[in-house]
């Protein structure tokens, strides 16, 4: 199997990333069960051009009341810092570089939900575009901007030894790094769009947060105050609370018309190794060592037509659990 990190080409991204996301959505909404560790390691491509998301050694079963999921369990993991030798503790699920805003930020405040797991598939398609990127010109280096929103951390060194981050992808979603005219530069296909609405979706859920950290309660109070009254806060959560709304712009977006010509993504790439790894220290290495990949793959890339073959839910969910396959397959 090769994973996706080895691929290049943004209309692979999307696609997989989709065909997860599904497969993710049918082990949530039919079996219960919230994978937790969503990262570009985490899915893979076999020989066939299946996708399969793999890992579901963090994933939990969880209760639901209506749609909310209630499990507040935590696992303690050793994160490596991808830019630097620095080792940190901390006390959540998942691959740093992925984890949302929300659990980087206060892993204690509430249970590992849906909406987490949505998020890190956007920052999967972010890393996977940006990563290895010809820097644009009259823009800070991809590779900076990368760190900054992908590593980031605060070293507070708080009484339970928990490190926190999320600051640098708060600052992503409003625009600071990785922004607009980057990622414009970087991928000249319609992935752009789609980075573009899915910021927009979750910068919307975290209106009125600060990127660094706030401990003052009577702060904290306001700001709670102002995100209940904020309709556009209300109506992201709302629609995070399900993959429907993420799921509707990828599909809209894959309708338009994918040049791979004009996809600085498949020819201005150095490749280097992906440094970003699940937190439970287990690397899998792939087999092909992706300097020639899409070379020797080009005229291959997978259909992006949103026409769908569905197979029934016991396969479906029986798909998500023991392969982690996406269900939905794109024909021409």
């Amino acid at each position: 199997m090769l994973s996706l990190v080895r691929r290049r080409h943004s209309l692979t991204a999307v696609v997989y990333i989709d065909k997860q996301l599904t497969a993710h959505t049918e082990a949530y909404d039919k079996a219960h069960i919230l994978h937790r560790d969503v990262s570009a390691g985490n899915i893979m491509i076999t020989e066939e051009g299946s996708g399969i998301l793999i890992d579901w050694d963090l994933s939990k079963k969880v209760v639901k009341d209506g749609m909310q999921a209630r499990q507040h369990s935590r696992t303690v993991r050793r994160l490596e810092n991808c830019s630097t030798s620095m080792s940190v503790d901390v006390l959540r699920q998942g691959t740093w570089q992925f984890i949302s805003i929300a659990r980087l930020s206060d892993p204690s405040s509430g249970p590992h939900e849906v909406c987490d797991d949505l998020e890190s598939f956007f920052w999967v398609l972010l890393y996977l575009i940006a990563k290895c990127r010809k820097d644009p010109a009259g823009t800070p280096r991809v590779s900076e901007q990368m760190q900054l929103v992908f590593d980031q951390y605060y070293d507070i060194g708080d009484d339970h030894g928990i490190t926190r981050g999320g600051g640098g992808k708060l600052a992503c979603l409003r625009g600071i790094h990785l922004g607009y005219a980057t990622v414009e530069e970087i991928v000249k296909t319609p992935c752009s769009d789609i980075v573009e609405d899915l910021r927009s979706l979750f910068q919307d859920s975290y209106s009125h947060l600060a990127t660094t950290i706030i401990t003052q309660p009577e702060v904290l109070k306001k700001i709670r105050l102002r995100r209940e009254r904020d309709e556009s806060v209300q109506s992201a959560i709302r629609k995070l609370q399900s993959s429907k709304e993420v799921l509707a712009i990828i599909d809209k977006h894959l309708d338009s018309n994918w040049d791979v010509d004009d996809d600085r993504n498949y020819y201005k790439v150095d490749f280097m190794a992906d440094t970003a790894t699940s937190t439970s220290g287990r690397k899998r290495k792939a087999e092909d060592g992706g300097g020639n990949y899409n070379e020797k793959h080009k005229g291959k890339l997978p259909s992006h037509s949103s026409q769908r073959r569905r197979t029934s839910g016991a396969q479906l969910v029986r798909s998500s659990l023991v392969l982690g396959s996406g269900s939905r397959t794109r024909t021409r």
